[in-house]
């Protein structure tokens, strides 16, 4: 294989890794990027032609190889988004690149963490820098159901107090929005922001040793925050991703309409409903039993 096409892949990598990207980003990137290094080894083609009909044979191979469909859209979409950015290092393929089709994703149903283990870990957190951070990332991610992404970009001219109202947080990552925390997190954010220094412009910053330095917190650090949370409390699915299923049953239950969720994610389709409609609609149903079984207990007295 071409050196050249190696030093591609190891500057993606790097470069994603600068940007704060997760390890098991990092390490899915690696493993499609080879898979497709060793197609196009195989198949003898030049990766600086790469374009529809290359992609598409590559297609026909991880479908002959019986990778699931989910694993087949994957590798896909990373040879794509590899192909565009490396498009100003290389001349690629990119306009077949982008016509070709992967798999429809399958969407498995949302793993949900008991209200209760957050608030836990939340209360939990000490009155030191790193706890007042956790606890108002925690308070944030859980109010807003927004991406990892869009919470650290957060700065502190995008909090609009509202006194006893709480705040108003305008997402400026992805499609801008103004989103409302609660009274309880505008105060651990409020608490956070007055324990930083000066030469903090954001929120969200990381913390060592000897206490809050310059870095902005990365989404892999917000992992691994989750990933010792889910350790200590047993529960699988305590991932980053968990706060934003339970953001959008939590409007459900307000009574709120999916356009008006998909406004405060910040959505222009309403694609993600295909995983949470059957969750809501179980939900729905597990009240109904729970109310007929009462009301049969009540009339058997």
């Amino acid at each position: 294989m071409s050196i050249a096409f190696e030093r591609l892949i190891q500057g993606f990598l790097d470069s994603g890794s600068r940007s704060g990207m997760t390890e098991n980003t990092i390490r899915n990137y690696r493993s499609d990027l080879r898979s497709l290094m060793q197609f196009i080894e195989e198949a003898q083609f030049d990766f600086q032609s790469l374009g529809l009909q290359e992609l598409t044979a590559y297609l026909t191979h991880l479908q002959a190889l019986g990778l699931k469909p989910n694993s087949q859209r994957r590798k896909i979409m990373t040879a794509k988004t590899f192909l565009k950015a490396v498009s100003h290092q290389i001349d690629v393929s990119l306009v077949g690149a982008e016509k070709i089709v992967p798999p429809e994703k399958i969407e498995k149903p949302p793993q949900l963490v008991p209200l209760d283990i957050i608030e836990h870990i939340r209360s939990a957190q000490s009155e030191t820098p790193l706890g007042l951070r956790n606890r108002a990332l925690l308070g944030v991610m859980l109010d807003t159901g927004a991406l990892v992404t869009e919470v650290l970009a957060l700065k502190q001219e995008d909090i609009h107090w509202e006194g006893d109202q709480g705040a108003r947080l305008t997402i400026t990552v992805g499609r801008s929005r103004a989103v409302r925390v609660s009274h309880r997190t505008a105060r651990d954010v409020s608490r956070l922001i007055e324990s930083l220094t000066e030469r903090h412009h954001g929120v969200f910053y990381g913390y060592h040793k000897g206490g809050p330095h310059a870095e902005r917190l990365t989404a892999r650090g917000v992992e691994v925050l989750f990933k010792n949370w889910s350790k200590l409390h047993d529960q699988s699915a305590l991932k980053p991703r968990v706060m934003r299923h339970l953001f959008v049953m939590a409007c459900y239950r307000e009574g709120k309409s999916e356009p008006e969720i998909m406004g405060l994610l910040g959505l222009r389709t309403p694609y993600i409903f295909k995983i949470y409609r059957p969750l809501h609609q179980e939900e729905i149903a597990a009240h109904a039993q729970r109310d007929a079984e009462a009301a049969t207990g009540a009339s058997a007295l």
